[in-house]
């Protein structure tokens, strides 16, 4: 379906790029839990929420120019950049304390920035073009892909004290690793030599494992929780995978959910509630949110036509973007019934 691959293609970009007005409205105060993220009237993107409820993200200034921000829970905006880019600085992760990975200038290294601001740069040894840093766990492990050929790319993890190793599964041409938790568990996707594409779990010993949704054309991770449960999609629907191996369809079903064509998961928290995005028979994008019982809860925000969920908090909040025009974060904590 074309309709996945554009999203599949969105979710590996940070999800849906934003403009946004100057300031942070916050309608909490009201009874309304539904928050604005804005950076400057830049083009921002919200890319990851911790359980402090600290928001990353990225934007563009009018210079073209793109930066890494940090909003704290007050809503103060702390804005960074690597002393490197020249032109990019991309985060895409950030671990429980705060600790940011990413990379610059579309891959030329990936860099590490502590709580305190201090930012390091690096390369996989070996590499012969882009590191591209996509994911960070408590311990500091910074896991991501590089170039290590004309067209081919590996996964790489980078220990907190600067080691590397090096891993791809069999027959892979290019690697993305997505998530690492804080045991040390690996998923992402990967494309083989006959250009099909498979989701892997490496655990912490090595060993990696390729794993398919039965029945779908292509199988892809984009995340995973501290318990090793892993969420992504299909050219059909989205899944869960179980540490044991069980992989269960996830589709939202239920009175506010019609015209369903095909669905992701983007995230999944320690307590087992998972987020994602649908699309409807128009392409309109829409967020759902799934709690352990299985229920499904549609998740739109105000005003916008498409909305997309980009992560889940430890504490149920959520964050996401719509419409190129709206950055959210829903606080909300629970998710065991409608209200």
């Amino acid at each position: 379906m074309q309709n996945s691959r554009n999203l599949r293609a969105l979710l590996k970009s940070s999800s849906l790029a934003l403009a946004l007005t100057i300031g942070v409205a916050t309608g909490a105060e009201a009874g309304n839990p539904w928050e604005i993220i804005s950076i400057d009237a830049a083009t921002t993107t919200v890319i990851s929420i911790n359980g402090s409820s600290t928001i990353l993200g990225k934007f563009f200034r009018a210079d073209g120019i793109q930066h890494g921000f940090l909003q704290a829970p007050d809503g103060t905006v702390t804005t960074f950049d690597d002393p490197d880019a020249a032109n990019a600085t991309i985060p895409t992760a950030m671990s429980a304390n705060g600790t940011v990975a990413g990379y610059l200038d579309n891959g030329a290294h990936g860099f590490i920035r502590d709580p305190k601001g201090n930012i390091q740069t690096f390369d996989v040894p070996g590499t012969v073009g882009s590191t591209v840093a996509r994911a960070i766990n408590v311990q500091g492990t910074v896991i991501g892909d590089f170039q290590d050929g004309p067209i081919t790319t590996r996964g790489f993890l980078r220990a907190a004290d600067g080691t590397f190793e090096t891993f791809a599964p069999p027959d892979a041409t290019f690697v993305a690793p997505v998530a690492i938790n804080g045991h040390g568990t690996i998923a992402g996707v990967f494309n083989d030599s006959h250009g099909s594409e498979h989701a892997f779990v490496r655990n912490r010993l090595g060993r990696i494992t390729v794993f398919d949704v039965p029945g779908a054309t292509f199988t892809y991770a984009t995340g995973m929780n501290a318990a090793g449960e892993i969420v992504g999609g299909t050219d059909k629907n989205g899944f869960l995978r179980e540490p044991d191996g069980t992989i269960t369809t996830i589709d939202p079903s239920g009175s506010d959910f019609k015209g369903v064509q095909n669905s992701v998961v983007t995230s999944i928290n320690y307590q087992g509630v998972i987020t994602g995005c649908y699309w409807d028979k128009l392409s309109i994008v829409h967020g759902w949110v799934r709690n352990p019982s299985g229920t499904y809860f549609a998740l739109d925000a105000p005003g916008a036509t498409n909305t997309c969920t980009a992560m889940i908090a430890p504490n149920g909040r959520i964050i996401g973007n719509a419409d190129n025009t709206v950055g959210f974060r829903l606080n909300r904590r629970g998710w065991d019934n409608a209200n």
